[in-house]
Parts: structure tokens; sequence; C-alpha cells
């Protein structure tokens, strides 16, 4: 068992006696325990949406929290050799979202994927663009996908935990995640650079349009999401539309089988191609 990280707390979150607050260290040591699942699980092979380890993998990988130092305001992070792979892949990944963000310099705005539905829907119909079925969409990027899908799985628990000091509550408040060994990182993560880090990993786009065929399970026209099962791989899969109108006239087909025109919605530039969220262009 080794020291492979430390947790530091500074600022408004703590109290005058620089302690932290349970509900604090529970979401940020939570965060932090989730994103080394879900490099479990891409060691495991199965990383995919809703995910998890079962009970034998916790009984067996178990990441320790070690001594706090400094009035309670840093905690060590404990693992063996065989875990600390697995906080090396959480570091890698969340010193990409870091630096990431960092470099960009400003808060993005977030992209209307609305208008760029438009654009595409326009495109279909003049002819320009030929959608994609999907059993071909699939084999050509699954492979593509699937490291960024890794990437974006484990930055979004990095998100989560800047949500801690980016929250009116904190104040003027800090995290810092600190990787040792031969290479090690260090990320702090303050209000500023936590907005930074939602924006950036929370981008989104449109990829190339896709026909998905199966069973239109109904949907919410004031959220304007509804729910569709592949046919071909049995999964659920959230849809999007631009309208509420849209939303409408596809619950007329709840509970039947029908062929859908939707462009697959990108997130830090990745995809679940099993059961990632599409944007709604047309019935075909």
């Amino acid at each position: 068992m080794s020291h492979v990280m430390s947790v530091r707390f500074d600022g408004d979150i703590l109290s005058e006696q620089h302690y932290i607050s349970l509900r604090t260290a529970s979401k940020v040591f939570g965060h932090l325990q989730v994103a080394v699942d879900r490099a479990h699980l891409q060691k495991l092979g199965r990383l995919h949406k809703h995910a998890k380890l079962g009970a034998e993998q916790y009984q067996s990988h178990v990441i320790w929290l070690g001594d706090s130092l400094a009035n309670c305001r840093t905690f060590q992070i404990l693992a063996d050799n065989d875990d600390k792979q697995l906080i090396d892949v959480v570091k890698m990944n969340f010193v990409d979202a870091f630096e990431g963000a960092v470099k960009k310099g400003i808060a993005a705005e977030v992209e209307d994927i609305r208008d760029e539905s438009r654009l595409v829907l326009a495109k279909v119909e003049s002819g320009v663009v030929r959608p994609t079925r999907y059993n071909e969409f699939r084999v050509l990027n699954e492979e593509r996908f699937s490291s960024g899908f890794i990437r974006r799985a484990i930055a979004k628990e990095l998100v989560k935990i800047g949500s801690v000091v980016s929250s009116e509550g904190a104040g003027a408040s800090s995290i810092t995640l600190d990787f040792l060994g031969e290479d090690s990182e260090a990320v702090t993560l303050n209000r500023q650079i936590a907005e930074l880090l939602r924006n950036y990993v929370g981008q989104r786009s449109l990829g190339d349009p896709v026909v998905y065929a199966g069973e239109y399970r109904g949907g919410d026209v004031f959220t304007k999401t509804g729910k569709f099962k592949n046919a071909l791989n049995g999964k659920t899969m959230i849809v999007r539309f631009d309208k509420k109108e849209d939303a409408m006239f596809l619950n007329g087909f709840s509970g039947q089988v029908v062929s859908i025109v939707c462009c697959p919605v990108l997130e830090y530039g990745t995809h679940d191609v099993e059961c990632g969220d599409v944007f709604y262009l047309k019935k075909i």
C-alpha cells in the first residue's frame, strides 16, 4: 500500500478550525471513487453508458483514504500497485481535461445544437447529405469513439468535483488533486477553473445523420425528449427534439416500430454508439 495522491481543501469551504464538512467531503471523494471505477471498467473492457462494477470488484479493489494532514485540509489516498494503475488513468484524463480547459482561456458559449440540426435537416432534405444506416455507423465509429467515451466518462467526474467550489456558498475556495509518482501532476480547481472545465467537457455538437430503426416509446413534449429502443442492439436511447411539435408528432407512433433520421449528439467530441443521445431530424 502506498501514498498515490492527496486531496487538499482550501478557503471558505473550511470551518474556522479548518474542518471540511461531511457533505463536501462525500461529494469530492464520491466522484473520485466513480472516476476510479470507470478506469477499472475500462481495464475490464466493460465501460459503457450506465455500466457498473460488481460486488466482487468492490471487495478486491479498494482505494483507501489515509491520514489527514494540516488540520484536516489535506487527505492522503492510498492504493496497492495494481490499483495505482487505475489512479494513473484517472490522472491522465483529469489532467488532459484541466489543461484543455485552462488553455482555452475563456468560458465557451454553449453550442445551440438546435440551429445545427436545422442546417443538417436542410442538407438531408435537399439530398446533399445521405444518412448512414445505424449498422454501418456502429461499425465505422465504435473504435473511433471508444477511447473518447472513456475520456469523457472520467473527465465528467472532475467537473462534478469542481461543482463543489463553483457554487455561491463555496465563496473563495479551491480543491487540489495532487497525483504522486515519477510523473507527478497537480490539478487545482477554483470557481473560475471549474466553470471553464464545465463548459469545455460539456461542449456539444452533432455527428452526421444516421437512420435508426426500432420502437418509439413516447416522450415528454415539454422537455422535448423521448425514448427509442434500437431494434439492432435492444438498447434504449434518448431522442432530443428541436420543437415541441416534432415530439408531439412522433408521440403519435408510440409503441410502434419506426425508422427515424437523427444525428448522434457528441459531447466532449465523443458518443456512445450503443445508446448515446440522438437529435431528431425526421421520420421516414
